[in-house]
C-alpha cells in the first residue's frame, strides 16, 4: 500500500503515520465531552477531541516548495462538502492544523501568521486551563478568514484554524466561535 498525505489550508496527519506503532494518545481517556472523537497526530505528538459531526479528510501531498509549513488533514462538517471558502454566505466549515517549523515566539507568529500580511499587530493571548494560545481573527480586505490559534509544540508553532461557515461577516459564525475554545481545551501533547 502506498501512503500519501494530502491537505488544504488546515493541518492533520496522513492515516499511514497514525497507524505506526506509538504511545497511545492521552486524549483516548478524556471523557470531558462524551461522544466526541479523537484526532491524534502521531508525527507531531498531539491530540484533541472534536464533535462527531466532523469527518477527517486526509492532507494533500507535502509541497516541496514550502519549507516552513506542513499542512495535515482537515476536519470538515459531514453535511458540508469540502471546497474553497469564499463569500459571505459560504456554508463550508472546517478545522485545520498547520505545523510551522519556525522557532516558537510571538514575533515569529506575527511574521508568519498575521492575517493582514503585516507583522505590526501582535496576536491576542488566550489563556485556557491547559495552555496559552495566540489568536488572530479577520484581516483587511473583503475575504473570509479562519479564526487561527497558535501554540507551541516541540519548540515550533502549531496553528489550529477554524473556518466557516460565514454569514454576513469575514469571521466564522458564533456557533463556530463557541466551539473553538471547547476543542482547544482538549489539546494535549504526548
Amino acid at each position: 500500500m502506498r501512503c500519501v498525505g494530502f491537505g488544504l489550508l488546515l493541518l492533520m496527519v496522513s492515516p499511514c503515520l497514525r497507524s505506526q506503532t506509538a504511545k497511545p494518545s492521552p486524549c483516548e481517556a478524556d471523557t470531558t465531552y462524551p461522544g466526541w472523537l479523537v484526532y491524534a497526530n502521531r508525527e507531531f505528538h498531539f491530540c484533541l477531541r472534536y464533535p462527531p459531526n466532523y469527518q477527517e479528510v486526509a492532507a494533500l501531498p507535502r509541497d516541496e516548495f514550502s519549507s516552513t509549513r506542513v499542512f495535515l488533514s482537515d476536519l470538515y462538517l459531514k453535511h458540508l462538502l469540502p471546497g474553497t471558502h469564499g463569500g459571505p454566505v459560504d456554508d463550508k466549515a472546517g478545522i485545520g492544523f498547520v505545523y510551522i517549523s519556525r522557532t516558537f515566539s510571538v514575533k515569529q507568529i506575527q511574521t508568519c501568521c498575521a492575517p493582514t500580511g503585516l507583522n505590526d499587530t501582535p496576536p491576542d493571548a488566550v489563556r485556557l486551563p491547559n495552555r496559552m494560545f495566540y489568536f488572530y481573527g479577520p484581516g483587511g480586505g473583503g475575504v473570509d478568514y479562519a479564526d487561527q490559534y497558535m501554540t507551541e509544540i516541540q519548540g515550533k508553532i502549531l496553528s489550529i484554524q477554524f473556518g466557516g461557515p460565514w454569514r454576513d461577516s469575514k469571521s466564522p459564525i458564533e456557533e463556530t466561535k463557541r466551539l473553538e475554545t471547547k476543542i482547544l481545551s482538549t489539546l494535549q501533547t504526548y
